[in-house]
């Protein structure tokens, strides 16, 4: 699978406008870094946004300068209207959506694991109100991604897709279990796939809730893994 499939015409936000936090921090910093700051689940299906492929929808989108957001406890002052395309530039990035309201995102990372077999993407951010201002709802954060991030995604090979058996035992075929990760959208009810089609893996993933290939594919995915924005029929 071609990890940064063309988002050119991709439906980002549902044709509405589209919303981009900037962090505070960009790179790996500790876990529960404070009491306030969380990790923010994020959507299943990713966008890429490279030098030759910029979906229109993040070029101009409205940007939420999280610094400021944290400053002034206002996102209004925080953010610039149309800004996407001056603060991503040209630089290659997995762009996730938040499952969670936030009003201000304190870290984004992406990071390769010591065995160089997945990508981490964690966001980390608040909601709180009296920290932050109003959260918004559905707004996205564009992580970069090094050279050797795209060079590992690119390189990265699939194992062979093996379908669930048919199941009715309610822990999941193949010995899978249902037990979710804390905070993330699957039901406990959930069968566990574990096909991995791309490199790219979150801790805090929320649920398939529209069809991304089909019904059965979608739910063979590792609960983990994020997926690009495929055109339909490709």
């Amino acid at each position: 699978m071609d990890p940064f499939s063309s988002a050119v015409a991709s439906p980002v936000a549902g044709g509405e406008p589209v919303t981009l936090f900037t962090p505070v921090v960009e790179g790996e910093v500790q876990r529960d870094q404070s009491d306030s700051s969380k990790q923010i689940g994020v959507k299943p299906v990713y966008y890429p946004w490279t030098a030759s492929d910029q979906p229109a929808a993040f070029a101009s989108a409205a940007v939420i300068n999280s610094k400021i957001a944290l400053a002034t406890l206002d996102p209004a002052q925080a953010t610039t209207q149309g800004a996407g395309a001056g603060v991503l530039g040209e630089r290659t990035y997995i762009v996730v959506q938040l499952s969670q309201p936030a009003c201000a995102i304190t870290s984004a990372s992406a990071s390769l694991s010591n065995d160089q077999t997945y990508i981490s993407i964690s966001v980390y951010g608040l909601s709180d109100l009296s920290r932050c201002g109003q959260p918004t709802e559905g707004a996205y954060v564009a992580i970069p991604l090094s050279d050797e991030l795209v060079q590992a995604a690119r390189n990265y090979q699939a194992p062979v897709y093996h379908p669930l058996a048919p199941t009715t035992s309610p822990s999941g075929a193949s010995g899978h279990t249902s037990d979710p990760t804390p905070g993330n959208a699957w039901s406990s009810a959930s069968n566990h796939g574990d096909y991995k089609p791309t490199i790219f893996r979150s801790e805090r993933r929320g649920e398939f809730t529209e069809i991304w290939k089909d019904p059965v594919t979608d739910a063979d995915i590792d609960r983990d893994t994020l997926v690009p924005w495929v055109a339909p029929g490709s």
